[in-house]
């Protein structure tokens, strides 16, 4: 792709020239490009089909949320670097899941009070993270959600509210969710 600068001939051109390139405005600048591929026959692929529908429900998603304008302010706090607007920020949030880094159960002993760590990230907002212990046969000890760090922001901290007297074989499970609902998971074997 290659960026006309100071060419006041081809300031307003646009469209296709033949069938070898095109010229188009892309954020503010004129540039020149390929022709585009035509689609093949058949139309869009399954695959497809699927991330326009994904992009569709972020679209949407995206829309709503930058007409409230609580959360429209929200959003526009995470402008920056490729992302210019709020609603480009709100469709990068729908679009990405939170990931849940690590699991630090070092302090846990299967004692009520015991603290476990859990280190999770998103592309804006980690809003909750929930963790769930099983013991070594699956069954459920307890759940509940963990506290967010106030220094550090990607840290989040668990406070064991029942014993568990078998701590080896025992599960911790977390589970980070962002803004629009969506989830990351980590589980890991103590």
């Amino acid at each position: 792709m290659g960026e006309l600068k100071n060419n006041p001939m081809m300031r307003t051109a646009s469209g296709m020239v033949g069938d070898t390139f095109v010229f188009r405005r892309w954020r503010g600048k004129q540039i020149v490009a390929n022709r585009p591929k035509p689609r093949e026959e058949g139309g869009p692929s399954a695959r497809q089909l699927e991330i326009q529908e994904k992009f569709a429900n972020a679209s949407a998603y995206a829309k709503q949320v930058i007409s409230n304008p609580a959360t429209k302010a929200l959003y526009e706090t995470g402008i920056g670097g490729t992302l210019y607007t709020a609603y480009m920020v709100a469709m990068s949030d729908y679009l990405n899941a939170p990931k849940v880094l690590d699991i630090d159960a070092t302090g846990y002993k299967g004692v009520v009070g015991d603290e476990i760590l859990i280190k999770a990230t998103d592309d804006f907002k980690v809003t909750t993270v929930r963790v769930d212990l099983t013991n070594a046969a699956g069954a459920l000890i307890e759940s509940g959600s963990a506290v967010q760090d106030p220094i550090i922001r990607q840290l989040w901290h668990y406070v064991a509210t029942v014993a568990n007297p078998s701590v080896s074989g025992s599960a911790v499970k977390a589970t980070a969710i962002d803004t629009p609902g969506n989830k990351g998971f980590l589980d890991k074997v103590l």
